[in-house]
């Protein structure tokens, strides 16, 4: 468990998670508007502070806990969501690669021993 001095560390953090949550939406839709409303949607906020709050501009105060709660548990989720779409993707990656092997294996030019011998094996 993390544990911050002050309540900047905290601020700083939050706040770079809620960009990055920001900037994964933006990525999906395209529109950094949309963005900030799914995100504020997610977390039981406004857009508008969303806005602000990652903007730093001194608007709005920071989030109390139970909202820090559900950034907290919205950048969690992410998180899983990631590292789920990495394994899937590693095993692609894994079964594409054997098979590529085994076609890169099939063309492969006979050795001068397989030529000799008829044999297929190295």
């Amino acid at each position: 468990m993390l544990f911050f001095s002050d309540t900047e560390d905290i601020d700083g953090t939050t706040r770079a998670a809620l960009a990055l949550l920001v900037a994964i939406e933006k990525r999906k839709h395209g529109s950094q508007s949309l963005a900030y409303y799914d995100v504020a949607q997610l977390i039981g906020s406004s857009s508008s502070w969303v806005q602000k709050f990652i903007r730093d501009s001194g608007e709005v105060k920071p989030p109390c806990q139970p909202l820090l709660l559900r950034i907290s548990a919205a950048y969690t989720d992410l998180c899983n969501r990631v590292e789920q779409q990495n394994k899937r993707d590693e095993m692609r990656l894994r079964e594409l690669k054997g098979k590529i092997d085994a076609v890169a294996a099939s063309v492969a030019p006979k050795t001068k021993t397989q030529i000799k011998t008829g044999s297929e094996e190295p």
